[in-house]
């Protein structure tokens, strides 16, 4: 199995010491390598530091490196940050955020290709967050083709259409043939 690489950025004091926690604790999964992003003036000897200015820079980059990017900090300022560097979600990484309490972590982008929503999930578990998900299928309590397919390892064609047509129907309760 190949270890995925997780980057967790936080911006302030209180969201650096919920990524340490986190880290530690998504590090003890084992099937994890997990990198902690902070400001160079909160960061500890295993941490990467950002200089003043260069939390953007700083997210763009993870984003082309990593798995999945667990921000600990407002959605606007994730999304504006990685909008110019998304591709498409079939290679884009999950996108997490979380607020600095650890009250609720979402999935905020690449949820079922990316992994965002089952990590989301386990994030959740793991520090007792509310987890957020609003993909339709995960919203219905179904199973989606494109989760399924990678589960397996599956794959059918005209990927994003054929997705989208047989999501809807199963999010609507409606029946579909494969």
């Amino acid at each position: 199995m190949v270890m995925k690489k997780f980057a967790i950025l936080a911006i302030t004091d209180q969201g650096s010491q919920l990524g340490r926690r986190l880290r530690q604790k998504l590090t003890v999964q084992s099937r994890f390598q997990v990198d902690l992003f902070v400001p160079r003036r909160l960061a500890q000897s295993t941490e990467t530091g950002f200089g003043h200015g260069k939390l953007v820079e700083t997210i763009r980059t993870a984003f082309r490196q990593y798995d999945c990017l667990i921000c600990i900090m407002a959605s606007g300022i994730v999304i504006r940050s990685i909008a110019p560097v998304i591709v498409d979600k079939t290679v884009d990484p999950a996108v997490i955020v979380m607020d600095e309490r650890g009250h609720h972590v979402i999935s905020l982008l690449s949820g079922h290709v990316g992994g965002a929503n089952q990590w989301t999930q386990l994030v959740g578990q793991l520090i007792g967050a509310d987890p957020v998900l609003t993909t339709a299928t995960d919203t219905e309590g179904v199973a989606a083709l494109d989760v399924l397919a990678k589960n397996v390892h599956g794959w059918y064609p005209n990927f994003k259409a054929n997705t989208k047509f047989i999501n809807g129907r199963l999010a609507a309760g409606q029946p579909v043939e494969l």
